[in-house]
């Protein structure tokens, strides 16, 4: 807000009552007429009334406006291109690299935009698992916007902790600042910049809450992989007896309702990491769509809109009565509601729970073909995690019409994805397969007719068949295979009709259903062209910075290299007077003291340097042939078996990851043998096989010989005396 008047707010008195010590002077933030740190809700209640950014209605919610933006906005979105960390981001659609000099011009401009107007600070962390949460700070230009905040993260207990808090990643969500498209060489001037060198976050021109957590989101998916945490786009509940059940799935697919369920504590309802400890929320909130919510369907969420310390965007009301109408779509189809987890009754104090026993893959299917529930093998459901299949809903992203939108988000969440899709996946497969889940596929689509036709699944057949496939009942029930998608579909289910796990009974006409039906099968087809090169390597990064480096020698081996770039003055903008971002020390025992809350993350140095080495065996492990399927045709669809798979996305099953996953108790142990493979990259086995298809192995006969590599190698002086052998000899010994 710019009060040029400079008048005094409800506020303003408390303004710096809980701030930290650690300012906004590190950002260059200097001269604002006022910081408002860490207000709770109800002072934030009474600025948003006063700013007139929100209205309360009946209950106590607040109900605010997000402008032309009522979605997020995935084509303005942007990565800084850094030399740390521009070889382990998965360039392209949704990780769009922008120049480093072009971003400290724009932090530069928003510097000075922001200089006498007020803003709003919420110091939080990210991240239940105390051993891996991020500590964050919000700055927000709207107060709506720190309710926000504070209803989705994770807030300090105690004034000493608001006071030593130290974040790790800062976002500055500025929604009056415009981007200048001929300056800033971005595409409008909305514009969502990420820079995990100086880490920040800077998001202009959109007031759209959701930016917010999805960056938060998007540095946790760049962040926690490296650490071995799986971060996934899902929900998650928690029985009686201990069984945790994951939910994965776009918006509009049914996390939030379907994880919702009385019977089960709830962990979460959007994004979790999974440990090994187990599965920990991301986030202290939900944030639910709310267009047609039903108060006998989903009780527990529609109460929740009726709560002071709710917000509801984008819903209609009546300006006289103040009360909301949550099936009118006049404003966006996309309203939704922002709450503390706490306001479900049922959910989980701490916000974490143990390793799961089922995890299910959510799909919007808008044909109307898909079953309403299958059962998975684990390859299956690694391709089913690979390829994302879903129908976007109308109003979740910016430029969507009111009809369902067929679409294959890579790992149900590819505009969030930092690292490549394979990264993902061999984590994700590994930890399937050392825990046993079961793994299933859910429709919450359309059945008897495509969508205009049919009509969507009733949410109580879907409650009944997840309930009989989360309590063990729908393992033992006959089953189906199906022609095409290789998936086995259970034949019967209590409480459930046969027209409803027989799609093709619930059409008026089957000629219309094995069109539909094979429509689909082609458009899976059509993946294995598209999603090949994503998922099999990284796409090609962009040119680095001026002042580097040329490639060759940046990806010269380690052992070899003394420095890879040119100083850092010489490919970075000075910033502007003030601004200093957070920087890593050397190592460890050179860090500034942390407060025993703060984050454990190493230091996004330390990571970067490991990143390339983690990936560069996944991307160059020699794979088995792959079986050529011929493309979908009305006569013989293909079969969606383990050969797809290795069609669409060669390297997915390696040898090495169909073999049992090495024990969860020695977590560094691949880091280890991914660093020391990395020193030599150029290495081979006295067999002649590449040194990337390298293992461990107790045996000392079976070395990497190298010209370039002596017998006292550190490459060779392993942990306990083993030294590293070649799958290759060991197959044949």
């Amino acid at each position: 807000m710019n009060n040029l008047l400079n008048i005094s707010t409800p506020a303003q008195a408390q303004a710096r009552a809980l701030a930290a010590d650690f300012g906004l002077d590190s950002l260059g933030l200097t001269n604002l007429r006022q910081v408002y740190w860490n207000l709770p809700s109800e002072s934030l209640y009474e600025e948003i009334v006063f700013r007139n950014e929100g209205r309360v209605v009946r209950n106590g919610p607040i109900l605010v406006y997000t402008g032309k933006h009522t979605g997020r906005s995935a084509s303005d979105k942007f990565v800084t291109q850094n030399a740390e960390s521009e070889g382990n981001i998965w360039w392209g659609q949704y990780n769009r690299p922008y120049n480093p000099d072009k971003f400290n011009d724009l932090v530069n401009r928003l510097q000075g935009f922001l200089q006498g107007r007020d803003v709003f600070v919420q110091d939080c962390w990210a991240g239940a698992d105390p051993n891996y949460r991020l500590p964050v700070r919000i700055v927000t230009e709207l107060a709506w916007h720190s309710l926000f905040a504070r209803n989705m993260f994770l807030l300090p207990r105690t004034r000493e902790e608001y006071c030593n808090h130290v974040p790790d990643f800062t976002v500055l969500c500025v929604p009056s600042f415009k981007g200048l498209p001929q300056v800033d060489s971005t595409g409008s001037e909305t514009l969502i910049v990420i820079n995990f060198e100086q880490k920040l976050c800077v998001i202009g021109n959109t007031a759209y809450a959701g930016e917010i957590k999805k960056s938060i989101f998007t540095i946790l998916n760049y962040l926690l992989p490296l650490e071995g945490v799986m971060p996934m786009h899902c929900s998650a509940n928690v029985g009686d007896d201990g069984d945790t059940a994951l939910f994965f799935g776009l918006s509009g697919t049914g996390k939030t309702t379907l994880s919702a369920d009385p019977t089960r504590g709830l962990v979460g309802d959007d994004e979790h990491g999974w440990s090994d400890d187990g599965v920990f929320n991301f986030e202290g909130g939900c944030y639910a769509k709310v267009i047609n919510l039903s108060p006998t369907a989903e009780p527990q969420i529609y109460a929740c809109t009726q709560r002071f310390g709710t917000i509801l965007e984008n819903v209609v009301y009546d300006p006289v009565t103040r009360l909301i109408d949550l099936d009118d779509s006049r404003i966006a189809e996309n309203t939704r509601a922002s709450y503390p987890l706490e306001f479900i009754g049922n959910a989980v104090p701490e916000k974490r729970a143990g390793h799961p026993r089922n995890i299910v893959f959510l799909t919007c299917d808008a044909t109307g073909v898909m079953p309403p529930i299958v059962k998975l093998t684990p390859e299956q459901a690694l391709y089913q995690f690979i390829s994302g299949y879903t129908s976007k809903l109308a109003g979740t992203e910016v430029g969507l019409g009111t009809e369902p939108e067929i679409t294959f988000s890579t790992c149900f969440g590819a505009p969030f994805m930092v690292h490549p899709p394979g990264f993902y996946a061999d984590l994700l497969q590994k930890k399937i397969k050392r825990y046993g889940v079961n793994c299933w596929l859910v429709n919450t689509g359309w059945v008897g007719g495509a969508f205009g036709v049919g009509k969507r699944i009733s949410i109580q057949y879907t409650r009944a068949l997840l309930n009989d496939a989360l309590n063990g009942k729908l393992l033992g029930v006959p089953y189906k295979t199906d022609p095409v998608f290789g998936y086995q579909v259970p034949q019967s289910c209590p409480g459930v009709p046969d027209s409803i796990l027989n799609p093709a009974g619930s059409w008026p006409s089957q000629e219309k259903y094995m069109d539909k039906y094979k429509r689909l099968a082609r458009r899976f087809g059509e993946l294995q062209e598209s999603s090949r090169p994503a998922v099999r390597r990284r796409s090609s990064p962009p040119a680095p910075p001026v002042g580097c480096a040329p490639r060759t020698a940046h990806r010269a081996p380690r052992t070899a290299r003394t420095v890879h770039c040119a100083p850092r003055t010489a490919h970075r903008a000075p910033t502007a007077p003030g601004h200093r971002a957070p920087t890593a020390p050397a190592n460890d025992t050179q860090r500034r003291p942390r407060a025993p809350f703060s984050s454990s993350l190493k230091s996004y140095r330390s990571h970067t340097a490991i990143v390339p080495a983690l990936l560069r065996p996944c991307r160059q492990m020699p794979t088995r042939p792959a079986t050529d399927v011929a493309a979908t045709d009305a006569a013989s669809p293909p079969r969606m078996t383990l050969p797809l798979i290795e069609t669409v996305f060669p390297g997915i099953m390696t040898p090495e990851a169909r073999e049992d996953a090495p024990p969860h108790d020695e977590p560094n142990r691949h880091l280890e043998g991914a660093r020391r493979r990395s020193l030599h990259p150029a290495a081979r086995c006295r067999c002649g096989a590449a040194w990337p298809s390298a293992a461990w192995c107790a045996k000392p006969t079976c070395a990497p010989t190298t010209s370039s590599t002596p017998s006292s190698s550190p490459m060779n002086a392993t942990p306990g005396g083993r030294s590293p052998r070649c799958r290759v000899c060991t197959s044949t010994a």
